[in-house]
């Protein structure tokens, strides 16, 4: 018993050491180790996992998944646990994606059962390995071949990669090259490429690309070759080419550019060349080449001529810098030669023995050596002597012309190819813009000194100026615009000039905006005057009409009367009758008076408008009506939707419905009179109006007259009598108050039945 004893314990120490290395070995592994039962319960884990999760190893034994996972993260792994027992199969290569301390992870898990000594499953072992760097990468990757892709297709350059004499890879542009499609390249067996190649070049560029299919660095990897398209076409290619690795092995990425134009030109360069030396010859501007120092290389014969010499004596070899005037203009050229490898239109003097001073134009650019020295000149002169005399003449000129056009009371200004090329002083001042505002103002841009109404004409007048052609008018008067906006008129006068060689546009005018407002002032004084002294003989005429009517009406009334009186027989129902005949008639006297009143005072001033109680206005009106007329049978209904409605008026609004109401009833011989009246609102033309409506039931007025019935207003319209006087003022009324005013039939298309009067007058906010 003692030594089974002993065994026992020997075991058991032989086990935990086993145990011990066993999690020492588990701790070692990289991946995420752990043993649980069936029921989820963690019975080991390794190091690795203890520290993916920041907790110690210890406090994972005896809990769950849930303990340490979100809960739908530790469903899916769960899941899969329950497949592995269920199935007692292993599970491998999970790829999974999860919630760590850490953060968020890619890893790939695999499952296995554990079974007991009677081959029951009491658990799963599983290793869970991170891979989440390879899937960043990987994902990297992917991103790089889309962009690669993205670019290659873009890009104008032909693109292929090339790996054991396939093409694995080809844009667009690469197949347009060689007049195939994408799908025939891709297509092609191993070496099948090479009969895009010329003959002549095949071998050179196999050799090229095989090197680089090795992965050899020290290739060459830029050349030209002739290729052979689909239609055996030769094409110069030039070759950018390298050596990448493709998908995990050495190939060669190849990029290809036409240059079969660029071979073409060099061809007709050298031709070229050979006309070009030929062509010095007989060049009418002087040529020479020397070295940089002055020594004379080569000349034309036009040299010869500008110089005075025989078209056959030779100065090469000869100092041409002995015939410089001036040292300072000689150490300007060199220093312009070297600073832009040019001169262009540099002006030199020279004293040549033969003609004496003349001022010579030089263009040339400078040669240098490959270390980048100045080596040799070359370039052209001609002689210039007499057109700089006459510069200088014409400059004389300007200035002339300048100091007389700052001088004068009238602006000029110079239009050449629709640019400001002049202004003086008093443009300036007239715009009031400064001088560099004009002079930089861009093709076209004079425009907008030009009222807009104006510009159609003035730009095509321009035009026709700066072009030359001929032109009817030579003055005009338009409108312009100064910088500050404010409009003013001018009056222009126009003609074509030579301007530094090209025709241009010279105008030069003045402002008579003081001028024209005093003619429209004027003008509108005399028609002001016109106006009052037409009014005046109207409101004479219409009165002495009016009234003559009247007192006609009064004197045989009282003629009447007066035969009553004298009949002994009074009949004093009678005689009350021409005593209220007469009253009417004063009364009616009255109104014609004090309707011209109105009307003068309304068209010699508008009252100002106000804000006014609409309502209130009307049913006083209606008031008046009703009491005016007592004894008439009548109805008035008021269809008024609210209160107080304010409109922009003033007190004559009161005279608009006392007219209005007063016709609807004098001239309706219907029993009973019938009048509605309707207030509404109505928007038009974007302005807010208050619609009035007076309905009656008489006798209706003809279409014929539905206008004209206002028109007794013009002082043209003398051949009616006064009655309607009234309506002539409701009409000037209205219009001074920007409203309007028309009639409608009460049934429409039926004038018999009455009549609508419908009236807008503006809202008052």
């Amino acid at each position: 018993m003692t030594n089974l004893g002993n065994k026992l314990k020997e075991s058991e120490i032989i086990n935990k050491k086993l145990i011990k290395e066993l999690e020492t070995l588990l701790d070692l592994i990289p991946g995420l180790v752990y043993v649980k039962d069936k029921n989820d319960k963690i019975i080991r884990v390794n190091q690795t996992f203890a520290n993916y999760l920041k907790v110690n190893k210890e406090d994972m034994i005896g809990k769950t998944t849930f303990d340490f996972f979100p809960e739908e993260q530790a469903n899916k792994y769960r899941d899969d646990d329950l497949e592995v027992i269920k199935s007692g199969k292993p599970k491998l290569n999970i790829e999974e994606f999860g919630d760590f301390p850490e953060g968020k992870m890619y890893a790939i898990t695999s499952k296995v059962p554990i079974f007991n000594e009677k081959g029951e499953i009491d658990g799963i072992i599983g290793l869970t390995t991170d891979i989440t760097e390879k899937k960043i990468i990987e994902q990297k990757l992917k991103e790089s071949e889309e962009i690669f892709r993205m670019i290659a297709e873009q890009i104008l350059m032909g693109i292929a990669i090339i790996q054991d004499d396939v093409v694995k890879y080809t844009n667009k542009q690469f197949a347009d090259l060689l007049g195939y499609s994408v799908e025939e390249i891709m297509n092609w067996s191993p070496a099948e490429y090479l009969k895009t190649i010329h003959p002549k070049d095949r071998e050179m560029v196999l050799e090229h690309s095989r090197k680089r299919q090795a992965g050899l660095k020290d290739d060459v990897n830029h050349y030209i070759y002739r290729s052979l398209t689909k239609t055996e076409k030769v094409l110069w290619f030039e070759v950018y080419a390298k050596t990448i690795i493709y998908k995990g092995r050495p190939a060669d990425l190849v990029t290809i550019i036409n240059i079969s134009e660029k071979k073409d030109a060099e061809k007709k360069l050298i031709e070229s060349e050979k006309k070009y030396r030929n062509m010095i010859e007989y060049l009418d501007v002087g040529f020479y080449k020397g070295e940089f120092q002055g020594k004379l290389l080569m000349h034309n014969k036009a040299f010869n001529r500008i110089f005075g010499l025989e078209p056959s004596k030779s100065l090469v070899g000869t100092k041409s810098f002995q015939y410089v005037v001036h040292s300072e203009e000689l150490k300007k050229y060199h220093k312009q030669l070297i600073e832009n490898g040019f001169v262009k239109d540099f002006l030199m003097q020279v004293d040549i023995p033969n003609r004496g001073k003349i001022i010579t134009q030089l263009n040339a650019h400078l040669i240098r050596n490959n270390k980048g020295e100045p080596l040799e000149v070359e370039g052209t002169f001609c002689d210039v002597t007499e057109q700089i005399r006459a510069e200088e003449k014409l400059i004389e000129s300007e200035e002339k012309f300048r100091t007389i056009a700052d001088q004068s009371f009238m602006a000029m200004v110079i239009l050449q190819d629709d640019i400001i090329k002049y202004v003086n002083k008093q443009l300036i001042e007239m715009f009031g813009y400064t001088e560099i505002e004009l002079l930089n103002l861009r093709q076209g841009e004079f425009i907008k000194l030009i009222h807009p109404e104006d510009r159609a004409i003035i730009k095509k007048r321009a035009l026709k100026r700066q072009i030359g052609e001929p032109i009817d008018v030579y003055e005009h008067q338009y409108r312009a615009i100064r910088k500050n906006g404010q409009v003013f008129w001018i009056d222009a006068y126009s003609k074509t000039i030579i301007f530094e060689g090209k025709p241009a546009a010279f105008a030069a005018f003045v402002d008579i905006t003081d001028r024209l407002m005093n003619e429209q002032e004027l003008k509108k004084s005399e028609e002001k005057y016109r106006e009052s002294y037409n009014r005046a003989s109207f409101y004479k005429d219409l009165f002495a009409h009016d009234m003559n009517n009247i007192f006609q009406s009064i004197l045989s009334s009282s003629e009447i009367c007066e035969r009553l009186l004298n009949d002994d027989k009074l009949d004093s129902e009678e005689f009350q009758k021409l005593i209220n005949i007469v009253k009417r008639q004063v009364m009616k006297g009255s109104n014609i008076i004090e309707n011209i009143q109105m009307l003068s005072k309304i068209e010699e001033r508008s009252p100002p408008l106000l804000s006014v109680n609409l309502i209130e206005i009307l049913k006083d009106s209606v008031n008046f009506a009703r009491d005016s007329y007592n004894k008439k049978k009548m109805n008035i209904e008021e269809k008024l939707f609210q209160e107080t409605i304010k409109v922009k008026a003033n007190n004559f609004l009161r005279v608009v419905f006392e007219n209005i109401l007063t016709n609807a009833i004098k001239y309706n011989e219907r029993d009973p009179i019938k009048i509605t009246i309707k207030v509404s609102k109505e928007v038009k033309n974007k302005i807010d109006f208050i619609k009035i409506e007076f309905i009656d039931n008489g006798k209706g007025i003809p279409d014929n007259r539905k206008t004209l019935i206002f028109e007794r207003a013009s002082y043209k319209e003398r051949k009616s009598s006064g009655m309607g006087l009234g309506l002539a003022l409701v009409s000037k009324i209205i219009e001074s108050y920007n409203g309007e005013i028309w009639i409608e039939d009460r049934i429409k298309g039926d004038c018999s039945q009455g009549s609508n009067f419908v009236i807008l007058i503006p809202e008052a906010i």
